[in-house]
């Protein structure tokens, strides 16, 4: 059997600054803007291939997935309301809509969704997944269609301060 890898990605730091703005508008703050690029460009120097980047169409998410990819430019970008705080079922129906032939996917949504996806899906034991953190998760599975919750595992937890520790 064959696997499949989501990167499932919490979008990174927003502006909390601007009053009266609507959730969804709020764009990345400066830490948000250093964090994104610097990721990507991260795991990409890890040897990460992504082919497929699916952003919450909130401003904030969709301004984290441009920073991947610019960093993987043969990758398709699109947006899906969907992942807009999506919990566990919207991702999965996500990943189920999926060509088969693509076998690397970023999902940029939102907590507490994704550290909840985690923790129920990965068994993973995490408290929060913080912003522009990203798991990896491998899927066996030869076709999204067909996935199987419990054959999720995450290979790894990513996050822009894990460098410094």
């Amino acid at each position: 059997m064959g696997s499949k890898r989501l990167y499932l990605t919490r979008h990174a730091k927003s502006d909390w600054a601007q009053i009266g703005i609507d959730d969804v508008d709020r764009p990345l703050n400066e830490r948000g803007k250093k964090d994104a690029p610097s990721m990507a460009h991260n795991m990409k120097k890890m040897g990460y291939e992504i082919e497929h980047i699916i952003s919450s169409h909130a401003n904030r998410a969709f301004e984290t997935a441009t920073s991947f990819h610019l960093e993987y430019p043969k990758s398709n970008l699109i947006k899906e309301h969907q992942l807009y705080h999506a919990d566990i079922d919207e991702i999965i129906h996500t990943c189920l809509e999926l060509d088969a032939g693509v076998n690397n996917v970023m999902m940029v949504c939102h907590n507490p969704g994704i550290t909840y996806f985690a923790n129920v899906i990965c068994g993973a034991n995490l408290n929060n997944v913080p912003t522009c953190g990203v798991l990896v998760i491998d899927i066996e599975t030869d076709d999204w269609s067909s996935i199987d919750m419990s054959k999720f595992t995450l290979h790894q937890f990513l996050y822009p301060k894990m460098n410094d520790e």
